[in-house]
């Protein structure tokens, strides 16, 4: 599995994070917001996903 994190600064105190989860035939992806951006690790919070399949 392939995961993909891409953050957008929307403000001073909060980014988006899109995740992209490649598995087999389907890829899941989804916004959170991040309260702490302590890198490598964030602490995430209100997640939104979904799972999409294609072909």
């Amino acid at each position: 599995m392939t995961v993909i994190i891409n953050i957008h600064r929307t403000d001073e105190n909060l980014s988006f994070v899109w995740l992209l989860s490649f598995s087999h035939s389907y890829v899941k992806y989804g916004s959170c917001l991040v309260l702490e951006k302590a890198l490598p690790i964030f602490v995430i919070t209100q997640c939104s996903s979904f799972l999409t399949r294609f072909d």
